[in-house]
């Protein structure tokens, strides 16, 4: 692909000279630029919501299973072994896990939130009490408790 110069209208065209064809020159209009960042966002945010649930997977099972016991570092280093061993350690690693699971969790509940109330149209806002409405209930309410039968 030739290098392009950008034009005094916003346009680029190519250092030869010529003009870009037109569907070209639509890939470099800057109203494609936020959509392409957009689909980077939810595309960073996904990888973060699997790093998370893979992560506290792993750490939640792993000080558990034989794995944990019969590892290089382990019959290498016997003293970090004895460390390694011990329940409160295990314990605490799969605290560890278990709140990387929560987060993850909750990072997904909240991406899948978003996109249900961007199919909807509220935009992410959540549609709005009728006029009224509440008010005239807890009135309605406080009305009924002071009359006297």
């Amino acid at each position: 692909m030739e290098p392009c110069l950008r034009t005094a209208s916003g346009g680029r065209r190519p250092t030869s000279g010529r003009p870009l064809p037109r569907e070209l020159s639509g890939a470099f209009a800057t109203g494609s630029r936020p959509r392409e960042e957009g689909e980077i966002q939810r595309l960073s945010r996904i990888l973060l919501i699997v790093y998370f649930l893979e992560t506290g997977l792993v750490l939640l099972v792993a000080p558990w299973s034989t794995v944990w016991d019969r590892n290089l570092f382990v019959e290498m280093l016997p003293s970090l072994g004895s460390v390694v061993r011990l329940h409160g350690v295990r314990g605490t690693v799969s605290g560890v896990g278990l709140v990387s699971l929560a987060v993850g969790l909750w990072e997904l509940a909240s991406v899948v939130g978003a996109s249900v109330r961007q199919r909807r149209g509220t935009g992410g806002k959540r549609p709005a009490a009728p006029a009224g409405g509440v008010e005239r209930a807890l009135a309605e309410e406080a009305g009924s408790w002071s009359r006297k039968p």
